[in-house]
């Protein structure tokens, strides 16, 4: 099969798009002939060799989308012919590839109102924003949420899950971002280009940190006591959320195919909508996507077209 690997951590130039073999299946795997693959932040800073997890060659690539070719033995919740996405496991092959092996456990049904180009952009920021609000921060109805970066990939499907517990959404963005972060539901917005977020906002129940240093450092002050701050870059100064009396959380999205159909129900139901496809192109030009998303040019969500 075609995929595109690497076969050491570096720059663009060690991305191949060549043949290897396809991938074996376990007992409770599906195999995923890839319709489309999700481009992300993470894969280009996993090429550099931020996350040394995997053995060479590696196909890179998490987010896929596709119709499950072949089951294992013990798989009970799919079959052949199922349209799917998941957010492939990150001990294993990733999704720039014509098939993937992945544990049924990871794996969700796609919902049925969207492309597999859409689809394949959803589970990774979808995943990581629902782990932080719901499994890691607590969100409750009517809390007040600050979301930094609520124009990015997770702070934009933060920004619709908040929403879904009636919350009162507060986010940092700027410029065309605005009228953006608006329409996912955010009922006040900062200009961090022209105002200091930490002057304005207060009271605050749950921050969503996804850019980290001073940003961080910031959000401690606006949070009332027995509120969380969780990131998704490091981990909250435990010395300052003892001294506010807060609580300060890291979250690693944690792969689950119970919460990516908690996420697929609520695309169904209207209440989660995909991120904005700015750029599609094909496998082999996987390149490309790396070099566009590192440029931090590419204004919504790159997708690789594999069938």
């Amino acid at each position: 099969m075609k995929a595109v690997i690497i076969n050491q951590y570096g720059g663009r130039d060690q991305m191949k798009y060549t043949d290897i073999p396809m991938p074996t299946i376990g007992d409770r795997d599906v195999l995923i002939e890839v319709h489309a693959a999700g481009v992300n932040p993470a894969d280009w800073k996993f090429r550099e060799g931020y996350m040394k997890i995997h053995e060479f060659p590696l196909i890179l690539g998490w987010d896929v989308s596709g119709v499950i070719a072949e089951v294992g033995k013990d798989v009970t919740g799919f079959k052949i012919g199922d349209e799917v996405f998941s957010n492939t496991e990150n001990h294993r092959n990733g999704s720039y590839a014509e098939y993937v092996a992945v544990n049924e456990s990871e794996v969700a049904l796609k919902p049925k109102n969207i492309t597999f180009e859409e689809a394949s952009i959803i589970p990774m920021a979808a995943l990581t924003a629902w782990d932080a609000l719901v499994n890691v921060a607590g969100i409750k109805q009517g809390d007040r949420v600050l979301i930094h970066g609520g124009a990015g990939g997770i702070g934009g499907y933060a920004i619709q899950i908040a929403k879904i517990f009636n919350c009162f959404t507060v986010t940092t963005v700027t410029g065309k971002q605005i009228e953006y972060v608006k329409s996912l539901g955010a009922n006040e917005v900062v200009d961090f280009l022209k105002e200091d977020f930490s002057k304005i906002v207060a009271d605050v129940d749950i921050v969503l940190d996804v850019i980290g240093g001073d940003i961080q450092l910031k959000s401690f002050e606006v949070l009332k006591e027995n509120g969380v701050l969780v990131s998704t870059i490091s981990m909250p100064d435990p010395v300052i959320s003892k001294q506010k009396r807060v609580q300060g959380k890291l979250v690693w999205q944690d792969l689950s195919g119970k919460d990516l159909e908690r996420i697929a129900a609520l695309i169904e139901e209207g209440k989660i909508k995909p991120a904005h496809i700015t750029k599609t192109l094909p496998l082999k030009q996987a390149v490309i996507a790396h070099e566009l998303i590192e440029s931090g040019q590419a204004t919504g969500k790159i997708v690789l077209k594999v069938k």
